[in-house]
């Protein structure tokens, strides 16, 4: 059974490393940058909700 769940997740991890190259070889990836900017910005419109 061990075996079984460690082959299924390993698989799964595969298909998004796979995914994630492909949309990078393709120009869709975000730089470290971009996704900072973009949560910072979510994390002050929450703050404002809550204050």
């Amino acid at each position: 059974m061990q075996k079984s769940t460690e082959a299924s997740y390993t698989a799964y991890l595969q298909a998004k490393v796979d995914k994630a190259r492909m949309q990078a070889a393709q120009g869709k990836a975000s730089s470290h940058d971009d996704v900072e900017a973009e949560f910072v910005a979510k994390r002050n419109k929450a703050t404002k909700k809550t204050a």
